[in-house]
């Protein structure tokens, strides 16, 4: 992870879609790991991801803008369990 202007940046792999995206965290205790279930806020609304690992090269090259998402928080079961349930109704 790096320090960005406003928290630490990590990679969090975006369900559904697999699409890899920076995030900004604050705050969060304890640290979030690789495989944890995430809530992101961006532009489009609040969305479930997965912290994923990534080198620590990539991470220190990773910059924080106006427009990365943040972590608001870890996602419960009910979260989980939400999402599954709107995969079977796209289906």
């Amino acid at each position: 992870m790096s320090a960005g202007p406003s928290g630490a940046v990590v990679a969090v792999k975006i369900i559904p879609g697999g699409r890899v995206r920076t995030a900004i965290v604050s705050g969060l205790e304890p640290p979030l790991a690789d495989g944890d279930a995430v809530i992101l806020q961006t532009n489009g609304g609040p969305v479930l991801g997965l912290v994923v690992t990534s080198p620590s090269a990539l991470l220190d090259r990773l910059v924080a803008t106006e427009h990365t998402p943040r972590v608001v928080r870890r996602a419960t079961s009910q979260d989980q369990y939400l999402r599954q349930r709107h995969e079977q109704r796209e289906r």
